[in-house]
This record gives structure tokens, sequence and C-alpha cells, in this order.
């Protein structure tokens, strides 16, 4: 049967790695202080704080990196542009398809290298593409949600071949002397759709607003210290609250509607991925579905926080760590704040994974 399928899948990270040792060396009074810095603030637990959650994040509150032990960050000079040009050649490459073959470009810059406008048309004109270009925003589920648009695109005729960017640069939205830095990092990762119906079909999908968290997050403009002006990506008093707070409501009720999207049970899912914005993120999400921690991917300790990137960065290390077999079925979430939680289920078959990024060998 001819039908919309995730054929490919690349990454892409920066070289530049940068672990724990080297910011005790760069910020020994920084990491003495965390404790009482904005990192260690930032996560305390309240008496308004889900039990799964506390539960889940205890063992890291005496770490001042919160179990982040590397991450990756851009250069300068380096961009999210050149990052999602190289996951997306990758991508390409691995389903054995071309510029000329791509119908539609799905671009998810968080955030984008101009302010205010996404990287789809840059990007668009670095690959050599001469399809139309579109930027889509729903923070770090915005892979997830391109996975449902261009699948319905593609079932509407208007597309045969899809290819879907994603980026993080959080590295650049902190001063280089805060803590709130060191649980972040960049990337970007690729996806190619194509209508042969190989690849891995989407069984089904659900998407909910997190409304509830608007007002958690600002964005300021402020200066560096050279003087030049950069966006600063800021909790707002109170929003730590927010994001934690409403972690478990989100998580049920999308997973519980991809349920129904896809017409079948927990019984039926052989692989999970779950998002890894924190070291136990993971752990907090499989005690929710009722899954073993160990039978899910945690990258956090190799890249930190890298927003939209994570849920597919998961998927990469656990077809490339654990084995999805075609007609597996793989369930995939991720949650946005201030946007949308996302989730999607797969049924496996011949998808095509880009070259591994190198430094990755310790994920399991």
């Amino acid at each position: 049967m001819t039908e919309p399928t995730l054929r490919a899948l690349s990454l892409a990270f920066p070289e530049q790695i940068v672990d724990n040792d080297m910011l005790r060396t760069a910020h020994p009074d920084l990491v003495d202080a965390a404790a009482q810095q904005a990192l260690a603030r930032t996560w305390s637990a309240d008496e308004g704080a889900p039990s799964t959650f506390v539960r889940a994040m205890g063992p890291y509150l005496s770490d001042p990196f919160r179990g982040a032990r590397r991450r990756r960050w851009r250069r300068p000079g380096e961009t999210a542009q050149s990052l999602e040009e190289r996951a997306c050649a990758d991508a390409l490459q691995a389903a054995g398809r071309t510029v000329d073959d791509v119908d539609l470009l799905i671009c998810c810059s968080f955030f984008p290298d101009i302010w205010g406008v996404g990287n789809a048309a840059p990007l668009a004109l670095g690959l050599g593409l001469t399809c139309p270009a579109w930027n889509l925003e729903s923070a770090c589920s915005s892979g997830l949600v391109a996975l449902s648009v261009a699948d319905a695109m593609m079932r509407a005729g208007r597309a045969q071949c899809v290819l879907i960017a994603t980026s993080c640069s959080y590295s650049t939205t902190h001063l280089p002397d805060t803590t709130l830095r060191w649980g972040d990092g960049d990337g970007a990762a690729a996806m190619v759709m194509t209508m042969d119906g190989q690849g891995a079909r989407l069984q089904g999908h659900a998407v909910r607003n997190t409304v509830e968290t608007v007002g958690a997050l600002r964005q300021e403009l402020v200066l560096d210290g050279n003087g030049d002006p950069f966006v600063k990506l800021a909790l707002q008093k109170g929003g730590a609250s927010k994001l934690r707070d409403t972690a478990e409501l989100f998580i049920t009720e999308t997973v519980d509607k991809v349920w129904a999207d896809a017409g079948c049970r927990p019984a039926d899912i052989q692989h999970w991925v779950f998002p890894t914005p924190t070291a136990w993120y993971a752990a907090f999400c499989a005690e929710m579905c009722q899954v073993p921690p160990e039978a899910v991917v945690n990258v956090h300790p190799e890249t930190a926080n890298v927003g939209p990137v994570l849920p597919l960065t998961g998927l990469y290390f656990t077809c490339a760590r654990r084995g999805v077999k075609p007609g597996d079925r793989v369930l995939v979430y991720a949650v946005g704040s201030v946007s949308n939680a996302a989730a999607a289920v797969l049924e496996w078959g011949d998808v095509a994974l880009g070259p591994e990024p190198p430094g990755f060998d310790s994920v399991r």
C-alpha cells in the first residue's frame, strides 16, 4: 500500500563538547555556589509539585549539574542553519533522495538565526531547494507536530516527499557565566517522509495545548559582555512551578488521547521514547506510563536540554541501541511549554539512520 511513511532520520550536533570538569575549571565559584544559584532554585520541590515528578527528581538535587555530564554548544560563527543543513543532507542521503525529490520543507528552529523570522527560507537556499519552505513553531513538540502535518499533507496529495528540520540553540539564550546554561545544549535533527509505504507509518497522533503554562517563560532583549544584544530565555516568577506541576497532566491526557487515534493499547507498544529536558524526565514519564525506566533511552547526560531535538534524538538512539524491528510499535511523547504536548505511535518499517554523532558511546 502506498502511504506516507518516515524513511530516514538524522542528527547533527556541534563539535564542541563541554563536560563538567571543564565547567569546574572555568567557573569554580559558580559550581561551589550552585545550590544557591538559579539552577538549584529552578527545580526545587514544594508542596504543589506532583509526587511522581518529585520522586524522579530527588536523586539529582545534590548534583550542581542536575545529571548532565556533557553538553554540545555552538562555537562563535556556528549557526542553527549550519546544523540543520548537515542533518538534512544526511537524512536525504540515508533515504536515497536528493533535493530535487523534496516537495515541501518544514523547518522548526528554536530559535532561528534571524530573530522574528524562521530559518525555512535561508535553509531552503542553503540546501538548493525550490519547493515551498514553511516555518512551524510548537516549541519542544515541534518535531512531532511537523510529522503529523507532513503526514496530512501527503495523504491529501499535496506532497510526495517532505523534509523536516528541527534545531535547538539554547546555549545562545544565556550569558556564559550563568548556571542555567549548564543544563542546555544545541543540536539539530532531520526527517524524510516519502510515499513509498516502506518506512515507519504514523499509526496515530494526539496533540494537547499547554496553555496552563502561559506566563511561565519570557524572552528578554539584553546585552552580552561585548555590549551586543541577544535574546535571553528566562523563567518568570512562579514559572518553574507551572512547568513542574503541569507535567503529569500533560502526559496523562496526551498519551490517553493517542491510544484512541492509533487504535492500540499500552501493551501493544514495544518501544517508548520520552523527552529528556532534565535527567529525570524520562524516569518520570516511564513511571506515569507504567514502563520500566531501564526500557527508555535517556540522552540528557550527553546532550543536556536540546528542546525540540530531544524526541528525535531519543528516537534515533532507541533505534540504534534497542534494535527496533519492522512491525514494532514505538510511542514518542514530547512536551512543549507555552505551546503543545504531542504523542505519536509509529508502526516501524525500513527507516534509515544518518551517521551517528561522535561521542555518544555512553548512551544505552
